[in-house]
């Protein structure tokens, strides 16, 4: 009924994690994968239940926005289940049950549901629209919108931002107004979603230094002023909640075959386990490190 849907370069280390944790914690436990493979680990990850690849080796000729905007093109036009979720392989989901809550979710009557863009890129980006981090759509409804996930191109991004530089340094920083609109990839995908009829739910980031979070991440290289906290600028990862309770979190910064080999990456897999052999002792136990 629900196919998870991801772009794999070099990542497949991050996608077996998300896997094996997103399996222990499902209701069903019956979901498919579908992985648009662009690096060399398909065998790595054919371990993975019900796993099926695209072919994304010509990804590597473009850009990372441009590559990712294809990769979630190509995934949207040929999954095949009623449902889908759309997300990166450093999201790691920590909902007991997700699937089931999400598929009630989406039967009710909701149409895209998941995470958007940190609230402190403020005018940035758009806002209060999920995106492709973390996305749970119906497919069909989805399909009719013929939504466009590319980005413009990169040449054409570097001419705007520098008028964007000029206008932010003469008029706009009086005006309290963040320092460019990056046009990051989705943006058209995403107003044409906020103009439709589609429901819409979105999950809450509940910051690292609220009192409200619950896997409280490293907050000591941050600057102590936090409205000087800038996504694009500071690397943290990202807490998700979704009606009152935690259900996800992004390790973001993942590159290449970097899991779990920096500190940063440490540190994010140590506190997820801590979690969950709190929160869910009869699941989780040591030999699950």
């Amino acid at each position: 009924m629900i196919t998870l849907c991801s772009l794999n370069y070099h990542t497949a280390d991050y996608i077996l994690f998300q896997d094996k944790i997103a399996r222990e914690l499902a209701f069903y436990k019956d979901y498919k994968r579908l992985i648009v493979e662009s690096s060399d680990e398909q065998r790595k990850l054919q371990k993975i239940s019900d796993i099926k690849f695209l072919d994304g080796k010509f990804l590597n000729e473009f850009e990372g926005s441009t590559a990712h905007g294809k990769a979630i093109q190509l995934l949207m036009d040929s999954v095949k289940t009623k449902y889908a979720i759309f997300l990166d392989p450093d999201i790691c989901i920590l909902r007991k049950d997700w699937d089931k809550i999400l598929i009630d979710e989406l039967e009710n009557g909701n149409d895209w549901i998941g995470v958007t863009y940190n609230p402190l890129h403020n005018k940035r980006r758009m806002q209060n629209i999920p995106t492709v981090f973390f996305l749970v759509v119906n497919v069909e409804k989805m399909r009719k919108l013929n939504l466009n996930w590319m980005t413009l191109h990169q040449n054409i991004r570097k001419k705007i931002y520098r008028f964007q530089n000029i206008m932010w340094r003469k008029v706009l920083k009086k005006q309290g107004y963040p320092k460019w609109f990056d046009f990051e990839m989705g943006y058209k995908a995403l107003k044409k979603v906020k103009e439709s009829k589609l429901q819409i739910s979105s999950f809450k980031m509940v910051q690292p230094w609220d009192e409200n979070s619950i896997l409280k991440f490293d907050i000591s290289k941050l600057p102590l002023d936090r409205m000087k906290v800038d996504p694009l600028i500071h690397s943290y990862p990202e807490e998700w909640h979704y009606k009152g309770d935690l259900f996800l979190t992004h390790q973001r910064r993942s590159y290449a075959k970097s899991f779990n080999e920096t500190e940063y990456s440490s540190d994010w897999i140590t506190i997820i386990y801590r979690y969950l052999f709190d929160k869910y002792p009869d699941t989780y136990s040591t030999k699950n490190e």
